[in-house]
């Protein structure tokens, strides 16, 4: 039998011999080309997003919509999960970009993609998951899932 000691002893040594494997992102050399980001969104028949932060039409008019909208709905979960390239709570995001009405707003830190994804697929069909999913899986990509509806907040 096998002590509690002992099994975090040997998982700790396993983790500390397993070959480290880490998703690729933006910054890594294996990180998909612009021909590569194309290929995908032509498979998923268009629905491949490049990420802009909603609030970014607060700092330069660089989003669909406009800052007076933004603000006006910045509070309101249905506002963000309306949208592929927010999430419910932007303060995950590390306040990279959020609008002047709200309290994290520093005009000093701009506009960033800070912890959004660089891409999204906006799936409609099983089909796009799953060329998403095994292109993703062929590029040791990360993949984050957002849905709705995990509470009843809409979360």
């Amino acid at each position: 039998m096998l002590s509690i000691t002992g099994l975090l002893a040997s998982t700790l040594i396993c983790v500390a011999l397993a070959d480290p494997s880490c998703k690729n992102h933006p910054l890594d050399a294996n990180w998909p080309s612009i021909d590569d980001w194309n290929t995908l969104n032509r498979s998923t028949n268009g629905a491949l997003i490049r990420t802009n932060p909603v609030a970014s039409s607060c700092f330069n008019n660089n989003s669909a919509a406009s800052c007076d909208h933004v603000q006006e709905n910045w509070f309101y979960s249905d506002f963000h999960s309306s949208l592929p390239e927010s999430i419910g709570y932007p303060y995950w995001a590390n306040r990279s970009c959020v609008p002047p009405n709200d309290y994290a707003y520093d005009e000093a830190l701009g506009c960033e993609l800070g912890g959004l994804p660089a891409y999204i697929i906006n799936a409609t069909t099983v089909d796009q998951v799953a060329v998403a999913t095994r292109w993703a899986s062929q590029r040791n990509m990360r993949i984050v899932v957002k849905g709705t509806g995990h509470d009843l907040n809409g979360r």
